[in-house]
């Protein structure tokens, strides 16, 4: 019998070229937002280079890393260079970076999930993602898939212990 395909695995007919992920045709038309990232380059042009997931996952560090600290960067590229790495595995080849859609960042979520990573280190993926595709949306004029994703709720922090009088 055939295996069932993952929702990224693809055929061998279709090894050679990728198919067309998104859409843009089939999308409803939303009202433009400023993002929160123009910061990187006001009123410049977009980008509109076909860059491979892992070039542009690169071009992100590079430019962020002139108003983020190193310790940010270096934070963001090993979750972003994970993602890449997950992705690209499930299409057997590396990704063009317009390619990545919605159902991508929610097995990615989802791996990190059956990893059984921290709740603070999965926020932290989701921060880095979603700072990416905020950057590809300023930079690139590429669609940030992120906004249709939910955000993680907060993790409940514990109230602090307040001592009596006697106990202190």
């Amino acid at each position: 019998g055939r295996a069932a395909r993952g929702p990224f695995q693809i055929g061998r007919a279709m090894k050679n070229r990728l198919p067309a992920i998104i859409d843009n045709s089939s999308l409803p038309s939303f009202p433009l937002r400023e993002s929160e990232v123009v910061r990187f380059a006001p009123n410049k042009e977009p980008i509109r280079a076909q860059l491979t997931l892992a070039q542009d996952v690169h071009f992100y560090l590079t430019t962020c890393a002139l108003s983020y600290s190193e310790s940010t960067v270096e934070h963001y590229g090993r979750d972003l260079r994970d993602f890449e790495r997950v992705v690209s595995k499930q299409y057997g080849q590396p990704i063009p970076s317009a390619a990545v859609n919605v159902p991508a960042l929610q097995f990615y979520l989802f791996e990190l999930r059956k990893r059984g990573v921290s709740d603070a280190t999965y926020e932290r993926h989701f921060q880095s993602l979603k700072a990416f595709f905020q950057f590809r949306f300023a930079m690139r004029d590429l669609p940030n898939v992120m906004e249709h994703i939910l955000t993680p709720k907060a993790r409940p922090r514990p109230m602090p212990v307040i001592l009596s009088i006697s106990d202190a």
